[in-house]
């Protein structure tokens, strides 16, 4: 039943169903992650000997930002960010194959992008409200090839994810706008993450495919009305495909939502499913050199954008002198959707085609754990607004790990 259904379109779906098939698939989750026989055991692969994983590793860090803008809306704001995480093997309580995984966050500071007015942000540490948030806590089991992963679940810890744009603060290249900006609070990423079941499997050496269904409604234990249990606004289903080894990966995804969202027009009252699709690239040009390039595309009905691209270069060690030096230089462009501009003209302004932005961030070690992180952004068209000044933002991070 279950797979007849899984082989249906989402869209084509009524949200019933597509709750009751999550409900299902919960169940199912559940006995992969208790029942022995359902472990990887069952299928040996053939790999080298790893050491023994430690029973609990420990982590911790804190990051300090001090924010300029160019823009009279701007001025110097500061934003923090504490994050302790910690990772469990749970093989000495009767699970040989699975780990837990929990992540705390606090934040808090001021809101750099009220002053400057983009509709992406420009930090991403960025939250609407200061608090500590308990944003990720996980059980993962493996399973042959593959593994299963169920709880409160960080969508871009895995999905639109390069590596080679993890240094860069806009948060348009953590997950394509397009994407970030869809759902009641947005999807499960930072800094409200949901419930969910993640499933994955490796395919021959380099092959990987991927399927999440999250909880539409992501909200974490400390904001206001909690952890949602009750699906009311239906479910995020996202799936990625493609080649991940070493030297790179391209990677295409497709995402959609189970009930229709509200249309991004003050003119419409209408409701539409909200729905997208991504490509991504990643590829090690000599030893120490990452290019990457990202583009998505959505349904241009239910949020700010209607698609958009990021592409880059990151190189670590930034020059031989240091070798924790890295830096990284990515560009940026996200379109409109015609409600956005429609939106944007009703209140007296000119709407530009898209927001576009440009950045050069560069990280070293300065003294034991502490890290200097400056970075510069320009913006063109901040708040969609075609007859704005372009917009220069400056930032110097801060950061101590353990």
């Amino acid at each position: 039943m279950i797979a007849r259904e899984i082989g249906k379109p989402l869209g084509n779906l009524p949200p019933a169903s597509v709750e009751k098939l999550m409900s299902r698939y919960l169940a199912l989750i559940v006995v992969a992650l208790c029942s022995p026989a359902a472990a990887g055991e069952a299928l040996p692969v053939a790999v080298p000997a790893a050491p023994e994983p430690k029973a609990l590793s420990l982590g911790a860090s804190y990051v300090i930002d001090l924010s300029f803008a160019s823009s009279s809306r701007g001025g110097a704001r500061r934003l923090d960010r504490f994050d302790l995480t910690g990772e469990a093997n749970l093989g000495r309580v009767g699970c040989g194959s699975c780990r837990a995984f929990v992540r705390l966050l606090g934040n808090s500071g001021g809101k750099p992008n009220d002053g400057a007015g983009t509709l992406q942000g420009i930090n991403n540490i960025e939250v609407p409200k200061d608090g500590l948030r308990l944003f990720e806590a996980w059980v993962e089991r493996d399973i042959g090839r593959g593994s299963v992963r169920a709880g409160a679940y960080d969508l871009n810890s895995e999905f639109y994810a390069t590596e080679g744009s993890a240094l860069l603060l806009a948060p348009a290249f953590g997950i394509g706008s397009e994407l970030a900006a869809t759902g009641p609070n947005g999807p499960s990423i930072f800094p409200y993450s949901a419930l969910a079941v993640r499933g994955e499997a490796r395919l021959g050496r380099t092959g990987l495919i991927r399927a999440a269904v999250v909880n539409a409604a992501a909200g974490t234990l400390t904001d206001r009305g909690g952890v949602d249990f009750s699906l009311r606004d239906g479910v995020l289903a996202i799936v990625e495909g493609g080649s991940a080894g070493s030297g790179g990966k391209l990677v295409a995804g497709l995402w959609s939502y189970s009930r229709r969202q509200p249309v991004r027009d003050e003119a419409t009252d209408g409701r539409r499913r909200a729905m997208g699709a991504y490509l991504l690239g990643e590829r090690k040009i000599g030893e120490w050199t990452t290019a990457f390039v990202r583009a998505g595309v959505s349904d241009g009905r239910t949020s700010s954008f209607k698609g958009g691209w990021q592409a880059g270069v990151h190189r670590s060690p930034a020059w031989f002198g240091s070798k924790d030096s890295e830096v990284a230089l990515g560009l940026s462009q996200a379109f409109l959707s015609g409600g956005e501009r429609r939106s944007i003209a009703a209140g007296g302004e000119r709407p530009a085609v898209s927001e576009a932005g440009v950045e050069l961030s560069f990280r070293d070690r300065l003294f034991g754990p502490v890290t200097v992180q400056p970075s510069l952004q320009l913006v063109r068209h901040p708040g969609g607004l075609a007859d704005a000044q372009p917009l220069l933002i400056g930032t110097v991070r801060f950061g101590w790990s353990l």
